[in-house]
């Protein structure tokens, strides 16, 4: 029963390692979108500024 536990015990680490490296890339890639909205949000700020004060 040990060996079976040990066994269930792996693939559930295994299983965990995969998820957390997924997690780990889903998060560097919402940070990047949220980086891109938040220059692009910018981008739009300072047209606004430059078109009422011209």
């Amino acid at each position: 029963m040990d060996h079976l536990e040990s066994s269930d015990e792996q693939h559930l680490l295994r299983l965990l390692r995969e998820q957390q490296e997924v997690n780990s890339q889903n998060i560097e890639r919402m940070t990047s979108i949220k980086n891109r909205f938040e220059k692009r949000i910018q981008e739009i700020e300072e047209a606004l500024i430059v078109e009422e004060v011209g």
